[in-house]
C-alpha cells in the first residue's frame, strides 16, 4: 500500500492533465490522497471541476467528487454550498447502496450544520452517518 503523502507526492510530480475525464480523475485523487494526508484545503476550484465533470452519471466517482467538493468549501466558510453539494454525495450514494460515502457525506453535513449553529440538524445527520458507517461495516 502506497502512503497518502507519498501517493500525493507522486500526483504531483507529473504534469496535470489540461482537460477531460483525465483531468476531473487527477483532480478527484489529488483531492483525496490530500485528504488522507491530512492536508486541508479549500481550494474547490479542481473539485468543481470534477463535480461538473461527473454530474448525471449516478455513479460513485459522482458521489466523491461532490463529497470532495463540499469538504473543500466547508473548510473555506462556504457552508451553503457545502451542504448542497454533500446532500448531492448523500442522494448518489443512497442510490448506488454505497453506504460508506453515503455516511461520510453524512458527517460533514453534520459538521457543516453544526458550523453554523443548526444542532437539531447536526444531531440528525451524525445519526444518519452512524448507521450507515455501520451498514458499510466500518466503524465512526
Amino acid at each position: 500500500m502506497v502512503n497518502p503523502d507519498s501517493a500525493l507526492a507522486l500526483l504531483q510530480s507529473i504534469t496535470p492533465p489540461q482537460s477531460g475525464e483525465k483531468l476531473a480523475w487527477y483532480n478527484l485523487l489529488s483531492a483525496k490522497a490530500a485528504d488522507k494526508a491530512y492536508i486541508n484545503t479549500d481550494d474547490e476550484k479542481p473539485l468543481q471541476f470534477a463535480a461538473d465533470y461527473y454530474t448525471g452519471r449516478g455513479d460513485s466517482l459522482e458521489a466523491q467528487a461532490y463529497y470532495y467538493l463540499a469538504v473543500a468549501q466547508a473548510r473555506g466558510g462556504k457552508y451553503a454550498e457545502s451542504i448542497l453539494n454533500a446532500q448531492k454525495a448523500e442522494k448518489v450514494a443512497l442510490n448506488l447502496g454505497d453506504w460508506f460515502f453515503a455516511a461520510m457525506a453524512e458527517r460533514n453535513l453534520g459538521d457543516a450544520y453544526g458550523d453554523i449553529l443548526a444542532t437539531d440538524k447536526s444531531l440528525e445527520y451524525y445519526a444518519r452517518s452512524i448507521e450507515n458507517f455501520e451498514k458499510a461495516g466500518k466503524v465512526p
